[in-house]
């Protein structure tokens, strides 16, 4: 997953928030691989965010909450949505085995009948939160500046 800040071109325009979502494609050696042939079709996905969902999303973060969108453009529709869950982390000590009870969140993008899933643990999703900051601190500014 990448969430960055496309900056266009035209300088009249706002910047825009994009998540971007590439489907894994293997293991290797125990790390995910999402290396695809090129061309490859429906591997990738993109989805511009508005200010307004990115203060949604942080929502959604800090608050433990779901959060959903739907986007239709002509023939290709994409849905967002996040969902908390929790997972049992294993971990060992000198008196045996623990398990905690750890929150994350499931990220899902549905594009035009293709799904793409990822977990965010709980740096992740702190990192999501403050990108999602970043960029809307970004935008204000430069309104502000223009």
């Amino acid at each position: 997953m990448s969430l960055h800040i496309a900056k266009d071109f035209d300088k009249s325009k706002d910047p825009s928030l994009m998540l971007e979502m590439v489907k894994q494609s293997g293991w290797v050696n125990g790390r995910g691989v999402f290396k695809h042939p090129e061309g490859a079709v429906g591997v990738k996905t993109v989805v511009k965010l508005g200010e307004s969902e990115g203060a949604d999303i942080i929502y959604s973060l800090e608050k433990n909450k779901s959060f959903s969108a739907f986007h239709k453009f002509g023939e290709s529709s994409k849905q967002i949505k996040l969902v908390p869950t929790a997972h049992d982390r294993k971990t060992q000590s000198k008196d045996g085995e623990n398990v905690e009870t750890v929150r994350r969140v499931s990220l899902g993008v549905t594009d035009s009948g293709k799904s793409f899933y990822l977990f965010l643990e709980a740096g992740e999703s702190q990192l999501m939160i403050e990108a999602i900051r970043f960029y809307l601190t970004f935008l204000f500014n430069k309104r502000n500046n223009a």
